[in-house]
């Protein structure tokens, strides 16, 4: 008995030891390599060992299950479940707090099918997170999401882009991620300020323009994205003392854009 024991002991030790050697040397640097060339170098370099250190500790799961898990949603600000506290005596509102997301999509449809914008935000938002009695439906989400956007709602813009950003449900399409995020941005959005700056550092959807990432990235972080300013001050790093005084200027003479009107017309995937 006291030889079985040892032998398990032993056994244990050394898928353990196997484990630990695998992740260090192989898992880690492969998810690091694998986000920054999806993502680029800068998306990598503050969010991207987060997502390779839970990747690479979880990789058993992602190699023998086969299934890609959202991580980069679970720790990020992307996916965030955007409910409107302006609809608090909705029916379908009431639902959401007894925790029935089924019940909850149900009433917050009725209301979106007239057009009611918050409404049709909160239902976006709870075909995208899913849970709790509703399956979880992109295509639907994007679709109600895409309703709200078109009437002028930052949140629904930030949601469109975000979706497009991250191929969540819709091809990824940066073109029209960065797009949806400058009309969102424009009306004083940080989550789509911020995820704009990203895009023209990196040039992803939009030209390479230090000159604008680093005013995106300045609003994003003046309205109080946590984030912003050291990602800004990498940016500055990078640019010449004239590019930062232009960018200060358009920071300066920047003003956000009253909401609530109807946006310029931006074709979704598949749109014609």
């Amino acid at each position: 008995m006291n030889f079985l024991s040892k032998a398990v002991s032993k056994f244990v030790s050394a898928i353990l030891g196997l484990y630990i050697v695998s992740v260090l040397m192989f898992a880690l640097p492969y998810y690091n390599w694998q986000y920054a060339k999806e993502h680029g170098f800068l998306r990598w370099l503050f969010l991207g060992e987060i997502v390779a250190t839970a990747k690479s500790v979880a990789w058993p799961y992602f190699v023998f299950k086969g299934i890609v898990v959202g991580v980069e949603q679970a720790v990020t600000e992307y996916n965030e479940f955007n409910i409107l506290a302006s609809t608090t005596d909705h029916a379908g509102f009431k639902a959401l707090k007894r925790g029935d997301y089924a019940e909850a999509a149900m009433e917050f449809r009725k209301s979106a099918k007239e057009g009611d914008i918050a409404s049709q935000v909160n239902l976006g938002s709870l075909y995208r997170m899913g849970g709790r009695g509703l399956a979880r439906d992109p295509a639907e989400a994007y679709r109600w999401f895409h309703a709200a956007a078109e009437q002028g709602n930052r949140e629904a813009q930030y949601s469109i882009a975000n979706m497009l950003d991250l191929g969540d449900g819709v091809p990824k399409d940066y073109r029209m991620a960065a797009k949806w995020y400058t009309l969102s941005a424009e009306q004083g959005q940080t989550n789509s300020q911020f995820n704009l700056g990203i895009l023209y550092a990196n040039g992803q959807g939009v030209s390479a323009d230090p000159t604008q990432a680093y005013f995106w990235l300045d609003v994003a972080f003046t309205g109080g994205h946590a984030r912003a300013g050291r990602l800004r001050d990498t940016v500055a790093s990078k640019m010449t003392s004239k590019q930062i005084e232009q960018a200060k200027a358009l920071v300066r003479a920047w003003k956000p854009r009253a909401g609530g009107a109807a946006s310029p017309r931006v074709r979704g995937p598949g749109e014609k």
